[in-house]
């Protein structure tokens, strides 16, 4: 990993001057811009997908499987904790927790009538030892095995939620936004429940012909200093760190991102009707100071500097290449789509604001990378034949593709020199599972120590190592 990690380093002396201390500062409203169109993602450099190399099939370790019946022949919502237990939520209506010998530790029934639902927030906390099982319109409960389950919100007041996940870094500290624009915050043994917070609402501004639904908080992701990033259909904010013993939302940055989605060239993107250019994904890196993307409607991307160095850019997927069905970020500033149709994207971010020449400030001019490499900025490479469901990227930097009934992990190099992009595919993990009419390898999770779980859509549940 670590020969993986110098490969990724990108040499950010060229964009950034060495030495010089980056300062963010809270602004005001920022438009989303970018440069005067959209850009469009380049051509796969080969349509036939990538080739596993004979010595990477099978290297994965099986663990246990779970199933269809185990529940109910649904999907279900999964998520790991630190201390590899697997946590699973399906239409049965109980929690389920298990070991990796595929051991039930633990059956939860949740109250209500939590079952047959298709929107589920399933997230544990940075200790592994809080759970958060949000149901809309059923519930919302914070499990922990030593005081069981315990109701936060009402089956009523569920069916605001929009928006649930616990901070990255600081352990018991859940954020949740509404389907009406309003921030919760919640620590526990701190806050007295969910408390609603005075600072950071997302106000509707209604644009005819661009979006509707505006203050609904859609989507959002935990930066590393205990940030909160919630995204709308209007705006982006960003929090003042949040702690354990500060639960408070503070606003320290805002964007607006109508100017963007104003650019959109729908015609090239649906055959007729409106393009829905509302986010669904906001990622945000490891770096400091880090690099914000997110996606507007399921083609089109954006990225931007958080530390207001350099203006952000956007670009578009064509129809035939499919939709974005996830993306995160690898060490190095590198940026990866992953697209239904089975290809990746891999966006070398410094290199792509600073070859397109978006300055926004000052600072940025002294340390302007060459623009010769324009070409390599962004790098499209087809991974399966059919389909892709889904891309994770583990807390190590390991990346890995899920379609085709397997899993591929891959490893992603940037040539310091020419900054030319090599894409690999070190293991494919084949999965007992045969794809029929309306069956299909759903969605992953990475645990700890390289161990990947993956569902179906009809709730079967595959674990394994990926060695």
């Amino acid at each position: 990993m670590a020969a993986a990690a110098e490969r990724l380093s990108l040499d950010m002396s060229r964009v950034r001057m060495e030495g010089s201390p980056i300062v963010l500062r809270s602004s005001v409203d920022r438009d989303l811009e970018g440069g005067a169109e959209l850009l469009e993602s380049p051509r796969a450099v080969n349509e036939e997908a990538l080739r596993t190399p004979r010595e990477a099939l099978d290297r994965g370790k099986r663990l246990f499987a779970l199933p269809p019946e185990e529940h109910n022949h649904r999907p279900i919502a999964m998520a790991w904790n630190s201390k590899a237990l697997l946590a699973t939520f399906g239409s049965a209506g109980q929690l389920r927790i298990w070991d990796t010998a595929g051991t039930r530790v633990a059956a939860v029934p949740v109250p209500g009538k939590a079952k047959g639902v298709s929107v589920v927030w399933l997230d544990w906390d940075s200790s592994g030892e809080e759970l958060v099982l949000c149901v809309p319109g059923s519930g919302l409960w914070i499990w922990t095995e030593a005081d069981g389950i315990e109701a936060l919100l009402s089956a009523g007041a569920s069916a605001e939620v929009s928006f649930a996940q616990f901070s990255r870094t600081q352990a018991g500290v859940l954020g949740l936004g509404t389907t009406k624009g309003d921030i919760f915050l919640y620590a526990r043994g701190r806050t007295k429940g969910l408390e609603k917070q005075d600072g950071g609402r997302h106000s509707a501004v209604p644009i005819p012909g661009i979006r509707t639904a505006d203050d609904q908080i859609v989507c959002g992701d935990w930066l590393r200093n205990g940030s909160l990033a919630l995204a709308s259909g209007c705006r982006l904010k960003v929090s003042e760190p949040i702690t354990a013993r500060r639960p408070v939302w503070k606003t320290f940055s805002k964007f607006r991102v109508h100017k963007m989605q104003s650019k959109i060239p729908a015609h090239k993107l649906v055959s007729q009707g409106p393009y829905s250019a509302s986010p669904t994904i906001v990622k945000v890196s490891n770096t400091e100071p880090p690099f914000i993307a997110m996606n507007l409607g399921d083609k089109v991307m954006t990225v931007m500097d958080h530390a207001g160095l350099y203006r952000e850019e956007g670009f578009f997927v064509p129809p035939y290449q499919g939709s974005i069905v996830y993306f995160d970020w690898l060490p190095g500033h590198i940026l990866v789509i992953g697209l239904s149709n089975g290809y990746i994207i891999v966006v070398n971010v410094p290199l792509l604001l600073v070859s397109r020449e978006s300055k926004a400030a000052p600072q940025a001019a002294a340390d302007r990378a060459p623009t010769r490499n324009k070409q390599n900025a962004m790098v499209t490479t087809r991974i399966f034949d059919s389909y892709m469901s889904d891309l994770k990227v583990s807390p190590e930097g390991r990346l890995c593709v899920l379609g085709d009934s397997s899993v591929k992990a891959l490893s992603i190099s940037v040539d310091k020199r020419t900054q030319h992009t090599e894409v690999r595919i070190d293991v494919e993990f084949r999965l007992p599972f045969k794809a029929d009419v309306g069956t299909f390898v759903r969605n992953m999770a990475w645990g700890p120590d390289g161990i990947i779980a993956v569902t179906s859509n009809v709730g079967h549940v595959f674990t394994f190592i990926a060695e």
